[in-house]
């Protein structure tokens, strides 16, 4: 199992202005590919011509070898293997609308919905999966902001970071992919109704929702609905 990273969420209350820490959010750290030294280089002047060729012949095998393992290990971490590209197109369980999101004016990927539990207990872990299309490309590498609100609005649970447990960062997002994010939230301590919204930051920017109605506040401008959960 790979070591886990817990960043912490925070709680926001607006009336206040007052921030404090009542959560943690669960990130998997992919492996790294472990670096192997160089082959030592064999001296060959003492030996006879025989056994220099051997010593040759075997000093490149190694080092084919070596090259080989690193190949296939940052292959496979690289991106956390390829768990989060989708073969289909899925079939969300909290299908999500307005759901474009644009970075000036061009459309860079359509929020499909997600799946998480309608309800939970307090202090029950829970996974939040968001399904995600590429539709372009990007500069610079975006954080997930994931939020809960809870209606009425008197506080927000904000889980973000980094897309793919920081596997597969944005700017190497390719047009016509299907993507899974997958988030998992423990310690949610407020009972009631909460919704729950998606933005794409950095640092204190997020990408514009495209087609949203006139007259729309900053929420539905920059943060895509993808249902409610209710927490018991």
């Amino acid at each position: 199992m790979p070591p886990v990273d817990r960043a912490q969420a925070t709680w926001f209350e607006p009336s206040t202005r007052s921030a404090r820490p009542i959560g943690l959010l669960s990130t998997a750290i992919p492996p790294t590919p472990s670096s192997k030294p160089a082959p030592d280089i064999v001296d060959v002047v003492s030996y006879s011509h025989g056994l220099a060729a051997l010593a040759i012949v075997l000093v490149l095998l190694g080092c084919a070898k070596g090259a080989g393992t690193g190949a296939s290990a940052a292959a496979s971490g690289d991106a956390g293997g390829s768990d989060f590209r989708l073969a289909s197109a899925p079939a969300p369980q909290h299908p999500a609308g307005p759901s474009l999101l644009a970075q000036n004016g061009q459309a860079f990927v359509q929020v499909l919905g997600a799946d998480f539990p309608d309800r939970v207990d307090a202090d029950e872990p829970f996974v939040v999966r968001t399904y995600l299309k590429v539709l372009g490309t990007i500069d610079g590498d975006w954080d997930m902001g994931l939020k809960l609100f809870s209606v009425p609005p008197k506080a927000m649970f904000e889980a973000a970071h980094a897309p793919m447990n920081g596997a597969y960062p944005t700017s190497r997002w390719k047009p016509g992919e299907l993507l899974v994010d997958t988030t998992e939230i423990k310690h949610l301590k407020f009972a009631g109704t909460h919704r729950v919204v998606l933005a794409i930051e950095q640092r204190g920017m997020s990408l514009r929702v495209q087609d949203v109605p006139t007259g729309a506040d900053l929420h539905q401008r920059y943060e895509v609905p993808l249902g409610t959960l209710v927490v018991e």
